[in-house]
């Protein structure tokens, strides 16, 4: 094909791949419900197996798939319902003078029981029924359907509140009030109905705009017929993305926020490289130069805001534009992309009575107070590994980049391997393509280095289906593994191994069919065979 003819038939392939991958994921939104896995259940009686009891009668029909989405769900409860940030509180019985915990729980018993006897615990004699601990906890997050272990408990004030940042329910909350104001409809009585509509309005529709966005600098940045579609086949159909569309979380957030700053960034950075046409906007039209501006930095801001290793995206964006022009960068840029970075900080301070997100006090008394799930973690929660052995899972192991998603092995192959890197590609292309690499390595770097030795965790992620930490990249990989798709394109062999690595990575992306907050099907493999024990 040539010219504009090919052209077209590429624009009818890149419609065809985003409507499948729009409806499909549709589809998955408005059958949105958690289900209950027998794998993952005991029967009642069977004390001594490790995994949670099956349930005596079913729990309510909810759209909510784990403690992560379920602590931003309430929040959005308590905002619009009771006014307040915070999804419950304990209440603390009195103290029993110099009696022990253990005696405290004996004389409430005894109280029970309307005896004045007083127990004596010793290590022979343990009452054999004991009564609830000093506290009893209420409020939103201890409702059916709501449990959730992503809580703190302020010291002070004795109010749980969900421990992730509120910027994200603050904003859904606006929704979800015109929504109860106009139709009447709360997550009290009809929760399918108006948690799948915020659904569609959050994750479906950016996904759907990501994808287009994604198609057009596809199209620029592409060289061959073959690459481009394999490319946005990826895109559509081979990435966490899709499979994290279904949840409330901040990751497909920030990677749709991502493309929507990378868009307006490149077209500033791009001016005078082709006569191709990037966007619906001429390139020429300068008088629009500062739209560009303010975008770029209101999404970079944003995608900060989702994912706080993305402030490398703000300074990096900031200092190329300082390249392009100054005036505009401090002007629009700066300002715009502190805007949702203020809603961040005092969304927080409004929640917590501090400027800095609750997960900054992990490891403390926040997080770790009697009773808390984080005060005695379990499972791939308490992993604790070599930071060597770590780091091989997350790229190559049950939890790793290129082992669940080999198609961005073609993206690292492009950054590291010059020779496959078109030399003719355009400046812009060439940014993108070392930016790539550098971020991605710090990101890296980040999570295996300092969260590892400085939060002394290695739960890789806890419960979900790929290494999510590093899903708001997936854009950047997307467009990295150009060259290389390009390079595949040349021969039918190439092609079949290309194929294979896109089925490999769509085969991960479907396997958390019921729910995206699961094991990745590695990790099952690998715990079946008795390789891991978490």
């Amino acid at each position: 094909m040539g010219g504009t003819s090919a052209q077209t038939t590429r624009s009818w392939g890149y419609a065809i791949l985003i409507t499948l991958a729009a409806g499909h994921l549709a589809g998955r939104i408005l059958s949105a419900e958690y289900v209950l896995e027998p794998s993952l259940h005991r029967p009642a009686e069977r004390w001594e197996d490790p995994r949670r009891p099956w349930p005596i009668s079913p729990p309510p029909a909810l759209p909510f798939y784990s403690s992560n989405d379920r602590a931003r769900w309430a929040t959005i409860r308590a905002l619009v319902e009771q006014g307040t940030y915070s999804v419950g509180y304990r209440l603390e019985y009195p103290p029993f003078g110099e009696l022990s915990h253990l005696q405290a729980q004996a004389v409430l018993l005894c109280r029970a029981l309307g005896t004045g006897t007083l127990f004596i615990i010793t290590p022979n004699f343990i009452p054999p029924i004991l009564p609830p601990p000093l506290y009893s906890d209420h409020g939103i997050l201890f409702e059916p359907g709501y449990t959730s272990v992503d809580r703190v408990l302020h010291p002070q004030t004795k109010r749980y509140y969900s421990s992730k940042p509120p910027l994200l329910p603050t904003l859904i909350a606006g929704e979800y009030w015109l929504i109860r104001w106009l139709f009447g409809w709360s997550l009290t009585e009809r929760p399918m109905l108006v948690a799948k509509i915020v659904l569609f309005t959050w994750n479906w529709l950016p996904f759907l705009l990501y994808l287009v966005l994604m198609s057009k600098l596809i199209e620029y940045y592409g060289q061959t017929d073959w690459g481009r579609l394999f490319s946005m086949g990826a895109a559509s159909w081979a990435t966490f993305l899709s499979t994290f569309s279904v949840t409330l979380n901040n990751h497909t957030q920030a990677a749709t926020g991502l493309v929507f700053g990378l868009y307006p960034f490149l077209q500033i950075w791009r001016q005078g490289e082709s006569n191709r046409e990037l966007s619906f906007i001429p390139t020429d039209s300068r008088h629009r130069q500062w739209w560009y501006y303010c975008l770029a930095g209101l999404f970079a801001g944003w995608t900060a805001c989702n994912e706080l290793p993305a402030l490398l995206i703000v300074v990096g964006f900031a200092c190329l534009l300082m390249w392009r022009n100054v005036l505009l960068t401090i002007v629009f840029y700066i300002p715009a992309a502190l805007l949702p970075i203020a809603g961040f900080a005092y969304t927080n301070y409004l929640a917590l009575g501090e400027w800095w997100p609750a997960y900054e006090k992990f490891g403390s008394i926040w997080y770790e107070y009697p009773g808390s799930y984080w005060a005695v973690r379990r499972g791939i929660d308490a992993a604790r590994e070599p930071v060597w052995l770590y780091m091989v899972h997350l790229l190559v192991g049950h939890h790793g980049i290129f082992s669940l998603s080999p198609v961005f092995l073609l993206s690292l192959v492009s950054i590291v391997c010059p020779k496959i890197s078109n030399p003719g590609s355009p400046s812009s292309y060439k940014v993108l393509l070392i930016g790539t690499g550098v971020v991605s390595l710090i990101v890296f770097l980040f999570y295996t280095v300092y969260v590892y030795y400085a939060l002394k965790t290695s739960n890789y992620g806890g419960w979900t289906s790929g290494p999510r930490w590093f899903f708001w990249l997936i854009p950047l990989w997307l467009l990295s593994m150009l060259p290389a798709a390009d390079w595949l394109a040349a021969t039918r062999t190439r092609r079949f191994l290309g194929y294979i690595l896109l089925a490999w990575s769509a085969v991960s992306v479907a396997h958390p069919a019921w729910n995206p907050w699961r094991h990745p099907w590695l990790y099952n493999w690998m715990e079946a065979l008795g390789w891991i024990r978490y």
